[in-house]
């Protein structure tokens, strides 16, 4: 027992200042474990009496550095950065929020009873098993060895206080009950099918139109330039697997390759391997172009896919009636990926390579490190095949290498297969094409700028006007308005409002549409709707279909999920109210002072700006953590009171 407590004695402290001290600084205060810590450091403000310590301040400023920092790849923005773009002011007004809350507590003098704080610290993890139950021998050990009992009542105190006084402010956010909950899902489970028609009046540009168009904007239509370039590759490939080689070889010798794909493969489903018919493409991804060199019967050897290695055999061929061949085959995929260790030495190496390419070029880096320099052909920046780049790493070298046009700079470029460090070496530019050569752009260009005239926007929205007065069903619309030349579709599948509609070309948000029909009688028809582009519907509800009991079924812990979200998101929307309105009420009545040179020493400004040679040389980042705010030493824990400490040691747990 005694090993348990040396093992979480720094747990059971630190859940206090991690719990009560962390997520929201308004929310449940300031831990006391730091207390004469923050007495003795700086006081930078006080609001009303409640005074704001350096150490406060700057644990608020490292935990948002720190925050910042996982969202900016590990990079943790300095103090200046934070006070340069706002953060410094929101850390400061959730300090201030947390003061005054402290006086709305002071002012109503709430008290906790002792046994209420001996169940809450019952209830903390250290004392559960893994399924979640209390161990007593554990809580009785701890008590029988803890002396800080004023740190820790005196903190679970302020905290509960702190945590009755918010429930009870923000008691309306919590209003949403299970009914509410019920009507949501069932409105994402209910399946529609719809017609739908869209009211787009054709433009049909004049060939004077077209040429002025083209004559006012010919560097629009100027041919993207043409680029070659050299680099040096770092593959991030693994070797082939054993394992596959032993794989090709049986399946070759006459083992059965179903059962094989069923001992060996990555991937079991579907059964055996079998992929089913696929066409053969014109322009497939480097992994699946052997497929389709096989003849019915052979295997492939092991090919390098996203996945790992993969092991074709085609069953089957034939032509469809467009006379397209296809094949009927199986795959087994070998999973393989570079070691965590092997990945990095790589990537070492290419850094090593950028280094030597940018003080003595790519030749003297071949030499250095003994990989060739290869040369792409023209390329430009649309291209979606690179001579020597592989297909898959196209758009990230195409991308980042023009985006590094200077000779010095040949910084390493990730793709999916590899690190390529290189450069353009010889550029093209593109010349404008005649007319002719860019007639069907020019004349697109055409009608989409004249669909934005509040003219064309007039007409189409007489025309919605009319539907709307005029007309019962969508259908009627195409004979009523011929000459909008439309056609009314209907949606092949049911869906539901959280599903896309891409697949019909209506870009819209499917709520939209639910909202306009969800609840609507079968022949209701419903618009204008704007989609995302712009574009115009009108839309029918053809059938509405319930959640099944399978659907419902699924509702239990989903409503259970989105109670508990929708309370989180009604509550932050309460708190962001609630403490600016205590803020607007409160600062009137209270005295606020602030020391501005404690200010400007923390985040270096005025005279305790960093020299001009210092700040080119980069400001220095927010600490790692808290310990640099606050002074070295601490004072020792004062020794708990004898009626706290008796109270919970004669009052142990029941085994």
């Amino acid at each position: 027992m005694q090993d348990f407590m040396r093992k979480h004695r720094k747990i059971i402290l630190g859940f206090i200042l991690l719990v009560i001290g962390v997520p929201m600084v308004f929310f449940f205060g300031m831990p006391s474990a730091q207390k004469q810590l923050e007495q003795e450091s700086a006081e930078i403000a006080k609001v009303g009496g409640v005074p704001i310590s350096e150490a406060q301040f700057r644990r608020a400023l490292d935990g948002t550095a720190q925050m910042m920092a996982r969202s900016r790849g590990g990079q943790r923005p300095t103090y200046e950065e934070m006070d340069k773009d706002g953060t410094v002011q929101m850390v400061m007004e959730q300090l201030i929020d947390s003061s005054l809350i402290t006086l709305q507590e002071q002012q109503r003098n709430f008290t906790v009873n002792d046994k209420v704080l001996h169940r809450q610290i019952q209830d903390w993890a250290v004392f559960k098993d893994e399924n979640g139950n209390f161990k007593p021998a554990a809580y009785n050990e701890w008590v029988r060895n803890t002396t800080e009992w004023d740190e820790i009542y005196d903190e679970l105190r302020r905290s509960t206080a702190r945590q009755v006084y918010l429930g009870m402010a923000l008691a309306p956010s919590r209003r949403i009950t299970e009914s509410q909950i019920d009507e949501e899902l069932e409105a994402d489970y209910t399946k529609l099918t719809m017609k739908y028609v869209k009211i787009e009046p054709p433009v049909t540009p004049t060939d004077e139109e077209i040429q002025k168009q083209y004559d006012e904007n010919q560097e629009q239509y100027r041919n993207p330039a043409d680029n070659r370039a050299e680099f040096i590759f770092v593959s991030l490939q693994p070797d082939v697997p054993e394992k596959a080689l032993e794989v090709v070889k049986a399946a070759r010798e006459g083992a059965d390759f179903a059962e094989l794909a069923k001992n060996n493969s990555a991937l079991t489903t579907p059964e055996g391997g079998d992929m089913g018919w696929r066409k053969v493409e014109e322009n497939p991804a480097p992994h699946i172009a052997p497929l389709y060199a096989l003849a019915p019967g052979e295997v492939s050897e092991p090919v390098s896919g996203p996945t790992g290695f993969f092991i074709y055999k085609v069953d089957e061929e034939r032509t469809d009636d467009a006379g397209v061949r296809e094949v009927h085959y199986r795959q087994i995929i070998i999973e393989a990926a570079l070691s965590p260790e092997e990945r990095t030495l790589r990537e070492d190496i290419a850094r090593q390579i950028s280094e030597t390419a940018k003080k003595e070029g790519l030749q003297a880096a071949e030499g250095r490190h003994g990989l060739p320099v290869q040369k792409t052909g023209l390329f430009t920046q649309t291209s979606i095949e690179i001579e020597n780049v592989n297909r898959m790493d196209v758009p990230q070298f195409r991308s980042q290498l023009l985006s590094q046009k200077d000779e010095t700079v040949l910084n390493p470029i990730t793709a999916r297969n590899g690190i390529y460090v290189g450069k353009v070496v010889e550029t093209i530019e593109g010349v404008i094409p005649p007319l002719a050569e860019v007639r069907d752009r020019v004349s697109n260009d055409v009608v989409t700028s004249t669909r934005q005239t509040d003219a064309y926007k007039a007409k189409v929205d007489g025309i919605c006007k009319r539907i709307k007065a005029e007309l019962k069903s969508i259908d009627e619309i195409p004979a009523t308005f011929p000459e909008l030349e439309t056609e009314v579709k209907l949606t092949d599948k049911p869906f539901t409002r959280r599903d896309m509609l891409y697949q019909y070309q209506i870009y819209m948000q499917t709520q939209q549409v639910y909202d306009a029909i969800g609840k609507a009688e079968p022949g209701t028809m419903a618009g204008p709707l704007q989609g995302m582009l712009g574009d115009t519907w009108f839309v029918q509800l053809v059938e509405r279909i319930p959640p099944t009991q399978e659907d419902q079924a699924k509702w239990p812990e989903e409503r259970k999920q989105r109670l508990d979200m929708a309370r989180r998101m009604a509550e932050s929307e309460y708190v962001s109210d609630f403490t600016k309105d205590l803020r607007e009420r409160m600062l009137a009545q209270v005295t606020f002072t602030q020391n501005t040179d404690a200010f400007d020493r923390i985040l270096g400004r005025g005279k305790y700006a960093a020299p001009p040679a210092a700040a080119e040389e980069g400001a220095e980042a927010a600490p790692a953590d808290g310990t640099a705010a606050a002074p070295a030493e601490s004072a020792p824990a004062e020794s708990a009171p004898a009626a706290a400490a008796e109270s919970a040691a004669e009052a142990p747990a029941q085994q």
